[in-house]
């Protein structure tokens, strides 16, 4: 979240155990894991996830990322929402409470 109110361009990775992530399937309802994905309700930042984590895709899209640049730009754009929806004092409450919502 620090990287994206810093309009930081990233790329999400998240690994866990399978029954952790059998679990997180049950019961979150949501369809990213990435915060910045969350509170934009759409895919800004692309998200490995599970047996996607590998360096060869870490790689490609870091690469993707910083070859481009619209979409590095767009990525930037799309953070500065995110940012500006959390100004203004009490960000961590509305995060928590979208983030409470997919639960």
């Amino acid at each position: 979240l620090e990287a994206a109110i810093l309009r930081i361009p990233m790329v999400i990775i998240y690994k866990t155990s399978n029954s952790t992530w059998l679990l997180a399937k049950l019961f979150v309802k949501s369809r990213f894991v990435g915060m910045p994905n969350i509170l934009a309700k759409k895919m800004i930042v692309p998200e490995l996830l599970q047996k996607e984590v590998t360096p060869q895709k870490i790689a490609e899209e870091s690469f993707k990322i910083i070859e481009d640049p619209d979409r590095n730009l767009r990525i930037k754009q799309d953070l500065a929402y995110v940012a500006e929806k959390l100004e203004g004092g009490g960000g961590l409450e509305r995060a928590a409470k979208i983030v409470m919502s997919y639960l």
